[in-house]
């Protein structure tokens, strides 16, 4: 369920090989098997601060709470790949996160998002293809070092199809300038993914912000 960087898992490794050839002397091996038990436990629980979530090989279903993860950095639970139900998020304790990504994953709510103790170190936040309800994006506010936000579909800053209806001023000052820059350039910040706000259904409520956008040709700073 989780993985571990590279200089941390061979220090994993290392111990986990030094460990178990404390067993050789073993001969049952009921007892053998029990005792590695208990090795992987002691290790996994000595290791686990500095792991990330990553769910690719692992369906999850219940509540998301990851205060054991006091080193965890990133977060990656993707339920187009495994079946994942997320009934509650809560990363109080979370404090070194700099990414965020809950791809179909059921969520309802963004109401975790309040709880990050530094919210500005994130950077990455996706949690598109949700059943979120209807909301306006000043919840964006605290994330002022956010550089890829997907909340609809899989595009750079996307709210394509969601009921988000409100809140432009509330978009991180780096994607804004992104799109300035690229409409300075000639170039549609709308058509290089800069911001994707399309209507995907009739009655979606982001056709609010894409009338809003049209006449600057999706410049955020105009």
């Amino acid at each position: 369920m989780f993985t571990l960087p590279k200089k941390i898992r061979d220090e994993y490794e290392e111990e986990q090989i030094e460990k178990t050839a404390c067993l050789i002397p073993i001969t049952d091996m009921d007892e053998w098997k029990k005792k590695q038990r208990e090795i992987d436990a002691e290790l996994e629980k000595k290791y686990k601060p500095y792991a990330s979530i990553n769910d690719i090989n692992t369906p999850f279903e219940g509540e998301l709470d990851l205060g054991e993860f006091s080193n965890l950095k990133a977060i990656k639970f993707m339920g187009f790949i495994n079946p994942t139900k997320i009934t509650s998020t809560n990363l109080s304790k979370n404090t070194k996160l700099t990414e965020i990504s809950l791809q179909k994953t059921t969520l309802t709510s963004i109401d975790f998002l309040n709880q990050l103790p530094n919210p500005e170190k994130l950077e990455v936040l996706e949690i598109y293809d949700n059943n979120i309800q209807p909301t306006t994006l000043d919840f964006l506010r605290p994330f002022v070092n956010l550089k890829d936000c997907k909340l609809g579909l899989n595009k750079q800053f996307c709210i394509a199809g969601t009921d988000v209806d409100s809140g432009l001023e509330y978009i991180p000052e780096n994607l804004a300038k992104l799109s300035s820059k690229a409409v300075k350039e000639g170039k549609n910040a709308m058509e290089i993914n800069l911001i994707d706000c399309q209507p995907l259904r009739s009655d979606a409520k982001v056709a609010k912000i894409q009338d809003q956008l049209r006449p600057f040709n999706y410049d955020l700073e105009a």
